[in-house]
């Protein structure tokens, strides 16, 4: 029976048919006569070193969308960029905005829009166009200013302030009463100094200092209205403030022979950095003097006497001369022990006031 030998190229290469082992020699096959029968396969051997990776294959396509996930934390807000520019155009444009070329209505007005308006200008209707003017400014965020020829008709909030600027050589502290010296013709402030109830020259205050005043600085005064964070701790809520001898406030009524008396103000808030006073600066002493002339009559109304405070009348003791008329009859007014009579009367003559009627 034929053998049908495998077909193969590689010398040396063995075939086994009916457990005869052939060899193929390059040209024929050569029976291996040496060998006996061959046994059977031994076991399989371990399992080599793995060889190294072969090339990544290519990628295969797409596979479908799968199902969205939980939406994660939000990040932290990123540094704010910086501050562009204005506005250098509008739908594209240049120039100034008008209503007809690129807004139809604004506000169901028609017209330009700003055209002209400079810095600090606050913007409004003119019944033509919305724009500003310089008589109508925004300052800083406390003051809008209302430049002549205009007025102001309204309701305010907040204090009336006065500009001003300090024409001594010395500090006036916030808070300080102070009174008018000149004026500064071309900005319109007025030049001021601290005002001295002691001192008639230096009265009335026209109101508060509304910040601190070196040598030439400028600011503003508080004439009416509430100056605010100033140190208060050393009143009580609703006490009265003067103007001080020596400068300053005081909630003590001045005493002296020749201080001025003016009630500026009234604590609203007592706090030591953040107080504030309800100023009311109606530029005049506005008490009586602690010194009352009498030039020709003085009246005392029924009930008022001077038992134990009448010692001198004028620096002088004894009987009064110079005097036409006292309570509207004449008499001599006697002060020996006091008073021992009035109009030549005799009797107890009892004080129930601290003020008299005066007429100069």
């Amino acid at each position: 029976m034929p053998i049908n030998f495998p077909t193969t190229s590689t010398v040396g290469f063995t075939y086994t048919y009916n457990s005869m082992l052939w060899t193929w020699n390059g040209y024929a096959w050569d029976k291996n006569e040496g060998y006996g029968l061959i046994g059977t396969t031994g076991p399989t051997g371990p399992i080599g070193f793995t060889g190294a990776t072969g090339p990544t294959g290519p990628t295969g396509p797409t596979g479908a969308q799968g199902d969205q996930g939980i939406q994660g934390n939000t990040g932290n807000t990123g540094p704010t960029g910086p501050v562009g520019d204005y506005v250098s155009y509008w739908n594209g444009q240049t120039g100034a905005v008008t209503f007809s070329n690129y807004v139809a209505s604004f506000g169901g007005k028609t017209g330009t829009v700003g055209a002209g308006i400079t810095s600090g200008q606050i913007l409004y209707w003119s019944g033509n166009d919305v724009t500003g003017s310089n008589n109508f400014t925004f300052v800083d965020p406390h003051e809008v200013v209302l430049t002549e020829p205009g007025h102001f008709t309204g309701r305010l909030l907040g204090a009336v302030l006065v500009p001003v600027k300090n024409t001594g050589l010395t500090l006036i502290n916030k808070g300080d009463p102070v009174y008018a010296v000149g004026s500064v013709g071309a900005n319109g402030e007025v030049e001021v100094l601290e005002a001295d109830a002691s001192i008639s020259g230096a009265m009335p205050a026209i109101g508060l200092a509304d910040t601190d005043l070196a040598h030439n600085a400028q600011g503003h005064a508080v004439v009416f209205g509430v100056i605010k964070n100033v140190n208060t701790d050393a009143y009580t809520i609703n006490q009265t403030v003067f103007v001080a001898p020596g400068g300053g406030i005081t909630g003590i009524r001045p005493t002296g022979a020749n201080d001025q008396i003016q009630n500026i103000g009234r604590v609203v808030r007592v706090q030591a950095s953040t107080g504030e006073i309800l100023v009311s600066a109606i530029g005049r002493a506005n008490d009586v003097p602690n010194i009352v002339q009498v030039r020709s009559y003085l009246q005392m109304p029924d009930g008022m006497t001077a038992t134990g405070l009448v010692k001198s009348f004028n620096g002088l003791t004894g009987a009064v001369t110079g005097v036409a008329s006292f309570n509207g009859s004449t008499g001599t007014v006697i002060f020996s022990n006091y008073v021992s009579s009035f109009n030549g009367l005799t009797g107890a003559v009892d004080r129930k006031s601290t003020r008299l009627n005066s007429s100069h």
